[in-house]
């Protein structure tokens, strides 16, 4: 296997993107939501591939957030596209109105039918999900190529490291050496942190296509960093979740805990 840091320039994907605008106020039943209490709020539906998606958030009774994420329909999993070179898209979201002080500024689903780098670690068809904490002008700023402006080591969580090389529209991605993909076992899922220019850029729950096929109802755990650059609500654990009553997936950042920046 390539050394792991070389392979993670290999990350990028191609991308249509698709924008969604957000419902004013548009609170859902509570025996519509999945795993929580309180008050949830939607943007718009959106297509994508074969289906749906939308972002949401969940307020709990003091108005404070409690999970950000993602809702999309069962349907997106049928005839995905194979070629990497044709009709891979991205879903850009919005968030809720109501997420304002979470410190996230917009969502990105991306489609990867033939895996990345590294190899053979990540070479499985699977999704990214961005919760992406700068603008979209941002994003479109990160330069491709080696990224050598250090992360204070209290803003990474142990056992995460780096893989050195900027991905374009993302930045540079470090890895947990301790998940299972890296200890034997095949990538199903995992979460990933992103870093460009010393700041973090975005929030990565990264599942395979397989994986969602299992109907899977699971929250991880995520590890924290010891102090935060910026101040907002970041999660302490990440939920995959099929609603068989509504043949919906829901992807979320659970455990929302606010932080004021170091």
């Amino acid at each position: 296997m390539k050394n792991l840091k070389q392979q993670f320039m290999g990350l990028g994907i191609l991308a249509v993107l698709i924008f969604a605008g957000c419902e004013p106020d548009a609170a859902i039943p509570e025996s519509q939501l999945t795993q929580q209490e309180g008050k949830t709020f939607y943007c718009d539906k959106v297509n994508f591939c074969h289906g749906t998606i939308q972002s949401f958030v969940t307020m709990d009774s003091e108005n404070k957030p409690m999970s950000l994420g993602v809702r999309f329909s069962e349907s997106i999993l049928t005839n995905l596209p194979s070629d990497p070179m044709k009709n891979v898209k991205e879903a850009v979201l919005k968030i809720p109105k109501e997420a304002k002080d979470v410190g996230i500024d917009h969502i990105e689903l991306g489609w990867n039918p033939q895996g990345h780098e590294p190899d053979p670690i990540y070479t499985l068809p699977h999704f990214d999900l961005h919760f992406y904490k700068v603008s979209s002008s941002e994003q479109a700023s990160v330069v491709p190529g080696p990224d050598l402006v250090t992360v204070m080591s209290k803003y990474i969580p142990t056992d995460y490291i780096s893989g050195v090389i900027a991905v374009p529209n993302m930045g540079v991605h470090y890895v947990d050496l301790t998940s299972p993909e890296f200890t034997g076992s095949q990538f199903d899922k995992t979460f990933i942190y992103g870093f460009y220019k010393g700041s973090m850029t975005f929030l990565e729950p990264m599942f395979t296509r397989t994986f969602l096929q299992t109907k899977p109802n699971i929250t991880i755990p995520i590890k924290q960093p010891a102090s935060f650059q910026k101040a907002g609500y970041y999660p302490t654990s990440y939920r995959i979740s099929h609603n068989a009553g509504n043949n919906e997936y829901v992807v979320a950042l659970d455990g929302l805990k606010y932080h004021a920046a170091d």
